[in-house]
């Protein structure tokens, strides 16, 4: 069982929001192709979730015929403690089986064996980059990574030593 939070706000109650940003995915017709590389730890899942959905909707769009800026290829990575952690599972891997350029990795970090053929054991590191990477333009790929902020200081790193331009990273760190 995780934690759970609650927070109560009152009349008069102040509360602090941010949006916006440059952690989007929004190509527009007449954008040139990308690949797309993302990256997630945990719950950092939850904005690259929605930007393999907007891909897939893209993807399915371009197919009936209407003009779309598609991503020629997408990859996740999504790494978590557990199985349980691994939020959206099911969804994520329907997508990779419905729409052949959608290709999802998942990786458990707290478990001895993943009990399952699709989710491997361990993080996220060189060698997976540099196997995702595989196959992608590098100079027309965004990457995206969301999760800890120490995961992400590793997968930018490792990116840009595989030789990913740091312009073409795009991270969005939590606590």
């Amino acid at each position: 069982m995780g934690w759970r939070v609650q927070h109560t706000c009152h009349l008069g109650s102040e509360v602090e929001m941010r949006v916006g940003g440059d952690f989007v995915y929004d190509p527009r017709v007449g954008d040139p192709t990308t690949d797309l590389l993302l990256v997630a730890g945990g719950i950092g899942v939850n904005p690259l979730y929605s930007m393999i959905q907007h891909a897939a909707d893209l993807l399915q769009e371009g197919a009936t015929g209407i003009a779309v800026a598609k991503p020629r290829a997408v990859t996740l990575l999504f790494s978590a403690k557990t199985r349980q952690e691994l939020i959206h599972r099911r969804t994520l891997q329907m997508l990779s089986e419905e729409f052949p350029t959608i290709n999802v990795r998942l990786f458990v970090t707290q478990e001895p064996e993943a009990g399952d053929v699709n989710i491997a054991v361990g993080r996220i590191g060189e060698a997976q980059l540099r196997d995702a990477l595989d196959g992608l333009e590098k100079s027309a790929t965004w990457c995206y990574v969301c999760g800890p902020t120490p995961m992400i200081d590793e997968v930018e790193t490792a990116l840009q030593k595989l030789g990913v331009t740091k312009d073409r990273i795009r991270a969005e760190k939590w606590c």
